[in-house]
């Protein structure tokens, strides 16, 4: 019902880790029966809350706000319309209406786990990291929560914030009991492995991440330092064809030649 959430579900991660990396549908689906012991019924307001998104996804911003305005004039207790525009005002830095908007959001559903995990990430910002554990198990504790692993990598990388490495690796290992192939996750467990030394752990973290997901500038220097630690001569030197291939410009290049 409310195929946005794919959308959503990288925002959340853009507020962690700074990344505007989208999640592929493969990872994260669009389950929306989540919310325990709300029936939600369709609103005329669904189809302005998807626009926002869209305008969300191009960046126009000031588009999309009309859009969820609009939205919440048809529908002002439509939970999903309070929690996009949360999301939006964090993207446009205004952390008051942020806050005052997952707010509302948690208000109008309380158990929707989806809701609680944009709420939890949005505390983690502001550093505010009992109440974003709080919202973190609310979500967690939904038993038809249909994508746990997300909240799990987000409460992971929250920890991380918190400089807790022990914390963030038992939330990203059960990110992957509950999805094997999410890499946001594998890449989490794939850098922990190369910061403590544990380079053939990194390396099979780093085959596991390759065969889901195509690889960017960063992650092709980490496993051409991950196969020179290990010796391996032949897989470093085909990583690095690969990043002179696929990002000759890329900032990365110049710090792979500074090692030759």
């Amino acid at each position: 019902m409310i195929s946005f959430r794919l959308f959503l579900s990288a925002l959340l991660l853009l507020l962690l880790v700074g990344c505007a990396t989208q999640p592929s549908n493969e990872y994260i689906d669009a389950d929306t029966a989540d919310n325990i012991g709300a029936e939600r019924e369709k609103s005329p307001a669904d189809i302005y809350v998807k626009l926002g998104v869209a305008y969300m996804q191009e960046r126009q911003y000031g588009t999309a706000m009309k859009k969820l305005r609009r939205g919440l004039e048809l529908d002002p207790n439509n939970a999903d319309i309070h929690n996009v525009m949360a999301l939006l005002y964090d993207q446009l830095n205004d952390i008051e209406k942020a806050s005052s908007y997952f707010n509302s959001a948690v208000s109008l559903s309380p158990k929707d786990p989806y809701i609680r995990n944009a709420r939890a990430t949005h505390y983690c910002k502001l550093e505010q990291y009992a109440e974003a554990d709080a919202d973190f198990n609310v979500a967690l504790a939904n038993p038809i929560y249909s994508t746990p692993w997300v909240a799990m990598t987000n409460a992971g990388l929250c920890a991380l914030r918190q400089d807790d490495a022990v914390k963030a690796e038992i939330y990203f290992r059960r990110a992957l009991s509950g999805n094997a192939k999410y890499f946001i996750a594998l890449e989490q467990m794939l850098k922990l492995n190369w910061q403590q030394k544990s380079y053939p752990s990194a390396r099979a973290y780093l085959n596991r991440y390759l065969a889901v997901q195509q690889p960017s500038a960063a992650l092709l220097w980490l496993a051409i330092r991950i196969e020179g630690e290990l010796k391996n001569r032949e897989a470093m030197e085909g990583y690095k064809r690969q990043l002179l291939e696929l990002f000759p410009d890329a900032p990365e290049v110049l710090q792979m030649r500074g090692m030759e």
